[in-house]
């Protein structure tokens, strides 16, 4: 994955972070027409960012794709075995490639003992990675 998409996955998960944090308080809720968050009461709100400083610039912060953001970076905040983000899987899908790709290398000798003549034969994996960065650009491109 180019760094550029990762920095701004990594950015948009902090996002997540910081918002799912804020709508997870009482009298903080999230508006699908405005894309943003609403606030019942502006003194809540003002004692919240006391102690929550990079929750202030979310105030009016218009998030057209939080649907997007939250398919990406939402996983169980459950500790333990299978728990995943889309980056998360993207970096197992590659190390799982990778093994696959060294597992099935074949090497046989086509004509008796001659190493001259040995071919190295490995299945093609380029299909379903170019599937997964093309949904990766698609995702990169919807966040801009």
């Amino acid at each position: 994955m180019a760094d550029n998409v990762k920095n701004r996955f990594k950015l948009r998960r902090t996002w997540y972070g910081i918002v799912s944090d804020i709508l997870s308080q009482s009298g903080f809720d999230w508006d699908n027409t405005k894309y943003m968050i609403t606030i019942e009461n502006e003194i809540a709100w003002n004692e919240y960012v006391k102690s929550h400083e990079k929750a202030k610039r979310f105030r009016f912060k218009v998030i057209p794709n939080w649907d997007d953001i939250v398919d990406l970076c939402a996983k169980d905040r459950a500790i333990g075995l299978g728990v995943e983000n889309a980056l998360d899987a993207d970096d197992i899908m590659s190390k799982e490639t990778n093994e696959e790709e060294a597992i099935h290398s074949v090497s046989f000798d086509l004509e008796g003992s001659s190493s001259a003549t040995r071919k190295n034969i490995r299945p093609s994996k380029r299909g379903e990675k170019e599937g997964m960065i093309s949904s990766m650009k698609e995702v990169a491109e919807s966040l801009k």
